[in-house]
């Protein structure tokens, strides 16, 4: 879809120019530009950037059993809710919330089939989302707030900033307010999805979970990163004598580094494709993953038969010119 350069503002789709009718707060409509002389029909309708008004493709109709009998009714799912239909006119329905009975819910969807677009006329749930749609699957379950176990894990982002990496998908924060992180998802102006939680400003795997239904499948793999503390230093031999570090059943050779840090790779960088790394700082027992997941199994299936050697650790910095300060690393901040 184009827009025409003359001062008349026009739209060319598919062959045909139409020129604007009407407009109606976030709806505008447009007219075949021949509407006059030939008495075209032609419509189109282009909504704006708001979740109250959208076109019909963008609901999923569903069909789903009521409770207690073997009826099968229509419903439309959007974004984790449910709707039943309520009334049906001419040339539009009304839908209600499915909790509408339950909860009193009054949030409310009208579908007009005659422009073949729908718009939310109340879209506050007194009650958290209920349902969640599996795009992989193409299927529905319940979802349960207080019961949902999920794997939280933090990635770092392209930029060096701190996400959260819950069942594939990443957030991102978007405000912190009285002690709360409020995240939302990383892909929220890409495909406008409407994922949110709430953490606690210093634990950020303590989680609140608003609304883990997304309009999107996961996206690839993300780099999982994390911090570990050690009681002490492990060390043992490589093939040409010189000291590797073990952390969690894995070895990692030195890479590179200045006074104040060291950067690890795995030691299977090379043969395996291995991209876990780490970075370790002088004068802590702290160690930050830049990438934890390994491409391999575990290279010590029991840590209790390695080779260990003694080996000094500030060996692995250089040395600080004369009078510069040794700053300790500063905590992550969000």
């Amino acid at each position: 879809m184009t827009v025409n350069s003359k001062p008349c503002t026009k739209i060319y789709h598919r062959g045909f120019t139409y020129c604007r009718s009407k407009q109606n707060k976030n709806v505008t409509y447009w007219l075949c530009d021949k509407y006059k002389q030939t008495k075209c029909r032609a419509r189109i309708t282009v909504f704006d950037e708001q979740d109250d008004w959208g076109p019909l493709e963008a609901l999923r109709f569903v069909k789903r059993s009521c409770s207690g009998s073997d009826k099968v009714v229509t419903k439309i799912y959007l974004h984790g809710f449910t709707y039943r239909r309520s009334k049906q006119t001419k040339d539009r329905s009304y839908w209600v919330c499915d909790r509408s009975k339950e909860d009193g819910c009054r949030a409310r969807i009208t579908v007009f089939d005659d422009t073949r677009v729908y718009k939310v006329t109340n879209q506050t749930h007194n009650h958290d989302a209920h349902i969640i749609y599996d795009l992989t699957q193409d299927e529905f379950h319940e979802f349960d707030m207080e019961q949902h176990d999920v794997q939280i894990s933090s990635v770092v982002g392209q930029r060096g900033k701190t996400k959260l990496l819950i069942e594939g998908y990443t957030y991102i924060v978007n405000k912190k307010s009285n002690g709360r992180l409020y995240w939302g998802c990383s892909k929220a102006v890409t495909f406008r999805c409407r994922a949110r939680l709430i953490t606690d400003a210093v634990n950020i795997y303590d989680v609140n979970f608003k609304n883990l239904n997304h309009n999107h499948k996961p996206g690839k793999k993300a780099r999982l990163s994390g911090v570990l503390n050690l009681p002490e230093w492990t060390f043992t031999p490589g093939q040409r004598g010189k000291p590797k570090l073990v952390i969690e059943n894995n070895s990692f050779f030195r890479t590179k580094g200045d006074a104040h840090r060291s950067y690890w790779s795995c030691s299977a960088y090379k043969s395996k494709k291995c991209k876990c790394k780490l970075v370790t700082h002088r004068n802590s027992y702290t160690i930050k993953y830049t990438h934890r997941s390994h491409s391999h199994p575990d290279e010590f299936s029991d840590m209790s038969k390695i080779n260990r050697i003694q080996a000094d650790v500030n060996e692995f910095y250089e040395k600080p010119t004369p009078g510069e300060p040794i700053v300790p690393k500063k905590e992550t901040k969000f």
